[in-house]
């Protein structure tokens, strides 16, 4: 599939969805720790509930619980919050994805996804990058089934780093993911000098899928 420069420059444009997802961006810039329940809970139920992806969706645990946010979110978000705090500031003074970065990214996605599993008794891959995403927007793509299934018409999967990202602690399926959406970005640059965010990664892929 052909990407001109025509279609890389609209998906860098603002859209309806700009002002709603800048709610959510600001929300974890003001608030980026797991200290406080109330912060906690507002950013997972938040993210969750705007992007078809909440924690409770599925969670039997949920179904028993009328306190699933109190009882379990918050708990075991505060008992993962040091690691998680300090992944995440890490990460935060990184301006781009890199091949370099990539083994940070994917091994504290699966760490945040092993949390979601412990709360939920389910695998949060797509919860876990899109609760990434919105504390670290420039290095976090965000996965779905409809950008999974429009990344894979783009033929970019980079075999090299497929083997590379497999050997770290990753959630296979998103590190699977990434080791197409990151070569789609690199052509992308290759062909037209333009670097897009994960974001406009995202709009892109949603575009075809």
């Amino acid at each position: 599939m052909e990407l001109t420069l025509e279609i890389v420059m609209k998906v860098q444009e603002s859209n309806v969805w700009s002002f709603g997802n800048q709610v959510l961006y600001d929300m974890c810039q003001k608030a980026p720790l797991h200290i406080n329940e109330d912060e906690i809970i507002g950013k997972v139920w938040l993210i969750g509930r705007s992007y078809a992806a909440a924690i409770e969706r599925g969670a039997e645990s949920a179904r028993n619980d009328d306190r699933f946010y109190e009882n379990r979110v918050a708990i075991k978000m505060k008992a993962a919050g040091k690691e998680l705090d300090e992944r995440i500031a890490w990460l935060t003074v990184q301006t781009q994805v890199t091949k370099e970065i990539l083994k940070d990214v994917v091994e504290t996605h699966c760490f945040l996804t092993k949390v979601f599993h412990q709360i939920s008794g389910m695998d949060k891959r797509s919860l876990a990058s899109k609760y990434l995403h919105f504390h670290v927007p420039n290095l976090f793509y965000i996965y779905d089934s409809r950008a999974i299934k429009a990344v894979t018409e783009f033929h970019s999967l980079d075999r090299s780093l497929w083997k590379i990202l497999m050997n770290y602690d990753c959630d296979k399926t998103y590190a699977d993911f990434i080791s197409k959406v990151y070569p789609l970005n690199i052509k992308i640059f290759e062909e037209h000098g333009i670097w897009l965010t994960p974001r406009q990664i995202d709009a892109l892929l949603l575009g075809y899928s």
